[in-house]
C-alpha cells in the first residue's frame, strides 16, 4: 500500500504467517540510535540513559541495554526509548515534561524500582508507555498519555495511578494502590490515632479523561487500628479500606471496558475498638455522581515484540474472538482518539491498513511471524505502530490494542 509519505508495507496471508516488505522513502526521516550499557564497552555510546537523552535528537532511538541505571528527565525530546530485552532496571523516577505535538514519546521495556514513579507533567506531545513496571504513573497537564501492558504497585500512600487535567488511555494494565498507615499514638497527646484509609487505586483530580480497557484497578487495605497490649487498653479503630476509583469534581469522564475498580478491606481494630469498613468500587466529591461510562464489547489485543533487527522475526500476537476478522493497521506516529462507535482507542496516526485480513481462528489466538528486511542504506531505525481492526464473526466492530516496535539495523 502506497503512502504519501513515501513509505509501503505489504503484508499478505501466507501458509506460514505474513509476509512483509516495507519501503521506506526519502520523505519519510529516521532516527539514530544511541546504544546504552551500563558496562561500557566498543559501540557504546552511553553508559547512563540520563547522558544518551542528553545528547539524542527528536526521533531517536535509545536502545537500553541489560543492567541497573538511575532514574532520568526526558524534557521536550521526542524519543523512543525501549529496553533491549528483559533486565533493564531504572532505580528511581522517569520524569518526562514539556512534550510538544512535534516530539512525542515512547518508553517501552523499562523496569522501575519500588520507588520509581512514571511522572508525566506539562505535555501537549503524546506520549506512550509500554511493558513497563513502576510504583505508579502519575500525570498532570498532559493532552494524552497511553499506557499498554503496564503495571504499577504503588506501596506508598500515593495512589497507584493519579491524573489531574489529562487525557489517558489504559489498555491491559493493572494498578495497585498501597494500604493506610497503621494507628499509633500521636506524639504530642499521647492519644491513640486510628488506622489511616486504604489508598485509592486510580484518583482523578479533575479535568480528566480517561478509557480504561481490560485494566485492573485495587485500592489499598485500610490501616490496622492500635492495640498496645492486647487487652483493649489504647486502642483505637482500623481505617477504611481504599476505593477502586476516586474522583474530584463533577468534570472527569471514564469509559471503562471490562476493567474493574476493587476496593480495599477495612484495617483490623485493637480489642474493644471498631474494625474498618471496606472500600467501594467509586468515591465521588461531590457525592451522588457517576463518572464511569461502561463501554460494550469484547476487548481484543495486539502485541508484537520489539527491538526487531533487519533480518530478525517480528511477531504479532493476538488474542481476539473466535472467527473474527483481523485487519492490521499501521503508521509511523501516534495518535490518541478514543471512539465508542468501534469501542476502542485509535493510537496510531495515519494509518494505513495492510492489503488482505487474517481470519483469527476457533482458539481466538493468532501469531503472524514476519522477517524485517533491510531498512535502507544509511537507517538506524524506523519505529512502527501497529494495531488492529477487528470484524466479529456476528459483524461488531472493534479496535483492538496497539503496540510499538524499534525496527534496528542488523548492525546494532
Amino acid at each position: 500500500m502506497d503512502m504519501t509519505s513515501g513509505t509501503r508495507w505489504r503484508c499478505r496471508a501466507v501458509a506460514t504467517g505474513c509476509a512483509l516488505t516495507l519501503a521506506v522513502g526519502a520523505a519519510f526521516s529516521q532516527g539514530a540510535v544511541w546504544v546504552v550499557d551500563d558496562d561500557g564497552g566498543v559501540g557504546v555510546d552511553a553508559v547512563s540513559i540520563q547522558t544518551a537523552v542528553d545528547g539524542a535528537s527528536n526521533g531517536d532511538v535509545i536502545l537500553v541495554r541489560p543492567g541497573d541505571y538511575d532514574g532520568f528527565d526526558v524534557m521536550g525530546r521526542g524519543l523512543h526509548i525501549v529496553a533491549d530485552g528483559i533486565g533493564v532496571a531504572v532505580n528511581g523516577a522517569i520524569v518526562v515534561e514539556g512534550q510538544g505535538l512535534s516530539n512525542p514519546l515512547v518508553l517501552r521495556g523499562l523496569s522501575l524500582g519500588s520507588t520509581g514513579l512514571i511522572d508525566l507533567r506539562t505535555s501537549s506531545g503524546r506520549l506512550w508507555i509500554e511493558d513497563c513496571t513502576a510504583s505508579g504513573a502519575s500525570l498532570s497537564t498532559c493532552q494524552s498519555a497511553a499506557f499498554i501492558r503496564c503495571a504499577f504497585a504503588s506501596s506508598t500512600t500515593v495512589s497507584g495511578m493519579r491524573s489531574f487535567k489529562s487525557k489517558g488511555f489504559v489498555l491491559e494494565t493493572s494498578v495497585s494502590s498501597g494500604d493506610g498507615v497503621p494507628g499509633a499514638l500521636d506524639d504530642k497527646l499521647g492519644i491513640p490515632l486510628p488506622g489511616g484509609q486504604g489508598v485509592h487505586g486510580l484518583r482523578l483530580d479533575g479535568n480528566d479523561e480517561i478509557f480504561a480497557s481490560a485494566s485492573a484497578f485495587s485500592a489499598g487495605d485500610g490501616g490496622d487500628g492500635l492495640d498496645p497490649d492486647g487487652m483493649g487498653n489504647g486502642c483505637s479503630s482500623g481505617g477504611t479500606g481504599g476505593f477502586g476509583i476516586s474522583v474530584f469534581g463533577t468534570t472527569s469522564l471514564v469509559h471503562a471496558q471490562q476493567s474493574t475498580f476493587a476496593g480495599g478491606i477495612g484495617g483490623a481494630a485493637g480489642l474493644g475498638c471498631a474494625a474498618g469498613g471496606p472500600g467501594g468500587e467509586l468515591q465521588a466529591f461531590p457525592p451522588g455522581q457517576n463518572p464511569i461510562d461502561v463501554v460494550g464489547k469484547v476487548p481484543r489485543s495486539l502485541v508484537a515484540n520489539s527491538p526487531v533487527r533487519e533480518g530478525g522475526v517480528l511477531t504479532i500476537d493476538v488474542d481476539a474472538e473466535p472467527n473474527d476478522t483481523l485487519f492490521l493497521l499501521f503508521g509511523f506516529e501516534q495518535q490518541h482518539v478514543f471512539l465508542p462507535g468501534l469501542a476502542g482507542a485509535l493510537l496510531i496516526g495515519n494509518f494505513a491498513v495492510t492489503a488482505g485480513s487474517f481470519a483469527v481462528p476457533a482458539s481466538g489466538e493468532l501469531s503472524l511471524p514476519i522477517v524485517v528486511p533491510d531498512l535502507g542504506p544509511g537507517i538506524e531505525s524506523v519505529t512502527v505502530f501497529l494495531g488492529g481492526g477487528f470484524i466479529g464473526a456476528g459483524g461488531e466492530r472493534v479496535l483492538g490494542s496497539s503496540t510499538a516496535v524499534a525496527l534496528l539495523d542488523a548492525s546494532l
